[in-house]
């Protein structure tokens, strides 16, 4: 669990430096207290207008005391106060413990960024803007991947082609069901190696936003923009193919969005795409990758392996009285998994003490709109066929009526292993 009051400690002891508590002085005196600083890192954005009062107060203190804003100073107390203002709300946050977990790490960089740091620190920058919205609760850590609440912006539908605009209008409606609010992802600028990218820690990213999108029940999914996701990029680097593997491969959708700006990031550290576009052989290309929140979920759910250790061991002291306790006959990986989904899926309420004996339908934990869904979570976790018109509520009442009940069916796996055996 997050020590929240660990968090503010480590806030206010960066505040109480010699420096931060001249600063917080010389703001005073001027008007601004604390609340008057935290609204000013409310304001800023990716637009230069939003920066405009920060650079003008900048600029006034610099006058009579220009050793306070070398090192970037003021911008850093600014990120600071306004931590140490949130720090006490993001334990009550919807987002998974991990993420509350790395709060730490990002409000350690606001009090000790390193020299060679300190310019992301720079009013007026996109990573400065970065850093307001994640220290005011409007951008949100993943590690090699942060996210913000947006959605899909309707006015950049003018980008699809003609011939792919219905399908993508279709998945928009069917499976996304709507356009907002979705988990927008953007690369972490102050990831551990800015150059580099790691299939694993992309995972555990969005490992992380799925389970934060279950405590999120509004959110319809996840979408990002990027030159990152063009097939036209992997065409000149194949490398980076495995970026779009888990949307195709999980229920996702990638959309061409047209011809990209040069000066987008593509050419950062990759010679190689910028002589082939200095030949004409290449030309940037964005796409919009589209994930829909029950194949997100669905997705997280079938790699348990991916959280993290000291969450997964609070999770199986919490099973470990359900497993010893286990009715004869049910496996007690299957029992487990279809608990973790109804606790995670379908319930959603911490307050509700579920076990493999706990009623559901003629309780009203599940209703007829959500049985379906329990339905295929069964076939998944018992790797077998069930037809719907051949299962009865009462069948599906608990967890362990359920599982009994699957062992009726037929399981692919057994028949093609029989076959291999003929």
């Amino acid at each position: 669990m997050l020590r929240t009051e660990n968090l503010i400690e480590a806030c206010g002891a960066a505040l109480r430096r010699p420096v931060f508590l001249k600063l917080s002085d010389i703001l005073d005196s001027r008007g601004f207290d604390s609340f008057d600083c935290h609204r000013l890192v409310l304001e800023v954005d990716e637009s230069p207008a939003s920066h405009a009062r920060v650079a003008n107060l900048k600029v006034s203190i610099e006058k009579d005391a220009p050793e306070m804003v070398s090192d970037r100073q003021l911008e850093r107390f600014l990120l600071l106060n306004s931590a140490s203002r949130i720090a006490g709300e993001i334990e009550g946050f919807p987002l998974a413990e991990s993420v509350k977990r790395l709060y730490e790490q990002e409000f350690a960089f606001f009090a000790s960024p390193g020299s060679d740091l300190l310019d992301m620190f720079q009013v007026g920058q996109y990573r400065f803007a970065e850093m307001c919205k994640v220290a005011s609760l409007r951008r949100f850590p993943a590690g090699q991947m942060h996210w913000e609440v947006s959605g899909v912006v309707r006015s950049s539908l003018r980008h699809v082609s003609p011939l792919a605009l219905p399908k993508t209008v279709d998945f928009l409606a069917r499976r996304l069901k709507g356009y907002r609010p979705c988990f927008r992802g953007h690369l972490n600028g102050r990831r551990r190696n800015s150059m580099l990218l790691l299939e694993s820690e992309q995972n555990q990213a969005y490992y992380r936003m799925a389970r934060s999108m279950e405590l999120q029940p509004g959110i319809l999914g996840y979408v990002a923009n990027s030159w990152i996701h063009s097939p036209a990029t992997f065409k000149v680097s194949p490398h980076l193919e495995w970026l779009n593997s888990v949307f195709i491969e999980n229920g996702g959708l990638v959309i061409d969005m047209g011809p990209e700006s040069p000066d987008c990031g593509v050419f950062v550290g990759d010679t190689h795409r910028r002589r082939l576009w200095e030949l004409g052989e290449f030309k940037p290309r964005s796409a919009m990758v589209i994930w829909p929140r029950r194949e997100m979920l669905n997705w997280a759910a079938r790699h348990p392996e991916l959280e993290e250790e000291y969450v997964r061991r609070s999770y199986c002291n919490s099973t470990r009285k359900e497993a010893t306790e286990m009715p004869e006959g049910l496996q007690v990986g299957e029992a487990q998994a279809m608990l973790e989904f109804l606790r995670t899926r379908i319930v959603r309420d911490s307050k509700v003490h579920l076990d493999v004996q706990t009623p559901l339908i003629s309780s009203g934990l599940v209703d007829s709109f959500a049985v379906i869904e329990v339905l295929q979570e069964l076939e998944r976790v018992t790797n077998r066929r069930i037809s719907p018109a051949d299962v009865t509520p009462v069948e599906l009442d608990t967890v362990e009526t359920m599982l009994k009940t699957a062992q009726r069916f037929f399981s692919p796996q057994q028949h093609v292993s029989s076959a291999v055996l003929l």
